[in-house]
């Protein structure tokens, strides 16, 4: 009998023998690997070197016995992996990776048994599907009848994911057509290989091929994110939104004071000290968006001859696509050949104030005793040059302006009340005001008297409707 018929190399096993007579002087002798072979000095401490048979008889005075045998088969012991290889050693946290033992042979029943963290860690339950949760060491050893070998090791250093950039800084978010601006991403950090990506319209839309020198095209948005081995980011966004400086550089003609012998209109209100020093549109009614309240100097009102200031205007800017609906109001002064210049007498409105963007707009002329006019088209304002319009040679939209016997192209006197229409109310408003000096909605001639000639002036335009939508 065999104590353990299936023990592993190098364990001890018991030999007993069992049965059979003992003759005179006889021992019980022990052999291995044939009867009379090598003797077992110790059949109760026998140190297993590998399968092998084993034999025992009754050695006495009158000889020998026959022998009884048994066998070990024992239990192989299994050598080691080499390698433990990863399908993706640059795999990303979220991502399935699979583990492979490489080399090594399996002994008696051996499993092949697969750990994170150390040798003998946390057993990997599929090794060929293993979801990464950061850097780590997995390990792979056999394990069988005789024991376990020593573990074969891998790392996954894995590729760390990026944070989102938290915002995008522009050096000149109003910058116009034709500037020069840089972008540069804030906060975020950068993951394995990361790389700032910049785009332009959309996230991952146009590439930006140099952040530090985007030339201004127009209104946009621009985009940054990280791109890395574990994928992309969400974007941070900035946008660029031209604001119109010196905007519009318009130029028409009021009926009421035109003198068309010189070609110009009279400045009777300015030489009377009766222009107001702010403007009288707001408290007239007329809604303001980013304007309101503009105010010249004295000063202003010195100039003469073809410059001189003959009252205030409204200027309207409307996008494009809504030619209904203002988006910008400013309030600025009108010159003696028609010229509408800003609140300090220079050419050019400026609508900085009112925040609009670079683009198409069309743009409408208003008066307190003159129905109102509007651009024949939407005109490019792009927020770098004063933007010219002159009604008079350019047109206006649904022919809103009056051709004088003589030629001479003006804006319809008459609509006092400026409700768009030229009517008995009107006339009437002129009739109640008679023989009023001072500034007044009811002289339209601008002469600083409400009298006939208003009234006559008012009649002659009846029925006269503003062609604006």
């Amino acid at each position: 009998m065999i104590s353990d018929s299936t023990a592993c190399v190098g364990d001890t096993i018991a030999l007993t023998a069992m049965g059979g007579t003992a003759g005179t002087n006889a021992t019980l002798v022990y052999y291995e690997g044939s009867c009379g072979g090598t003797v077992v000095a110790d059949p109760t401490a026998v140190v297993v070197t590998g399968p092998a048979d084993y034999f025992v008889r009754y050695e006495d005075d009158c000889g020998e016995t026959v022998c009884a045998m048994v066998s070990l088969v024992g239990s192989t012991s299994s050598t080691a992996p080499m390698a433990l290889m990863i399908s993706d050693s640059t795999a990303c946290v979220g991502d399935t990776i699979a583990l492979t033992a490489m080399g090594g042979t399996a002994g008696t029943n051996a499993t092949l048994v697969y750990y994170e963290g150390s040798c003998g860690g946390t057993v990997v339950a599929d090794p060929t599907a293993v979801v990464v949760t950061g850097p780590a060491d997995y390990f792979v050893r056999y394990e069988d009848d005789c024991g376990e070998t020593v573990c074969a090791m891998v790392s996954l250093v894995g590729s760390t994911s990026s944070t989102a950039p938290m915002a995008l800084m522009i050096s000149d978010s109003t910058a116009c057509v034709g500037d020069t601006i840089s972008l540069m991403a804030m906060g975020g950090t950068a993951g394995t290989n990361a790389t700032l990506v910049y785009y332009e319209g959309s996230c991952g839309g146009t590439l930006v091929a140099d952040p530090t020198a985007v030339v201004v095209t127009g209104p946009a948005d621009y985009f940054v994110r990280y791109e890395d081995n574990c994928g992309e980011t969400v974007c941070a966004m900035g946008s660029v939104s031209c604001v119109a400086g010196v905007a519009v550089e318009a130029s028409v003609q009021l009926e009421g004071p035109y003198d068309a012998t010189t070609m110009l209109m009279k400045d009777d209100l300015r030489v009377g000290g009766l222009i107001p020093l702010t403007e009288p549109y707001t408290a007239l009614g007329y809604a303001h968006i980013g304007g309101g309240g503009e105010a010249t100097v004295p000063t202003v009102f010195n100039t003469t001859g073809p410059d001189a200031i003959i009252d205030w205007v409204f200027v309207e800017l409307r996008a494009a696509a809504d030619n209904t609906t203002p988006v910008a109001t400013r309030s600025a002064l009108i010159q003696a050949d028609g010229d509408i210049v800003d609140v300090d007498g220079s050419a050019g409105v400026d609508f900085t104030s009112s925040g609009v963007a670079a683009g198409s707009y069309w743009i409408v002329v208003r008066h307190r005793t003159h129905l109102d006019i509007m651009s024949a088209t939407p005109v490019m304002i792009d927020g770098v040059t004063p933007t010219p319009y002159d009604y008079v040679a350019s047109g206006t939209f649904g022919g809103g302006l009056k051709t004088l016997g003589t030629g001479d192209i003006v804006m319809y006197e008459g609509d006092v009340n400026h409700d768009g229409v030229i009517n008995a109310a009107d006339r009437s408003a002129v009739w109640n005001a008679r023989n009023q000096t001072g500034y007044l909605e009811e002289d339209s001639s601008l002469n600083g008297v409400c009298n006939a000639a208003d009234r006559s002036q008012n009649w002659n335009n009846r029925n006269q409707l503003t062609k604006i939508p």
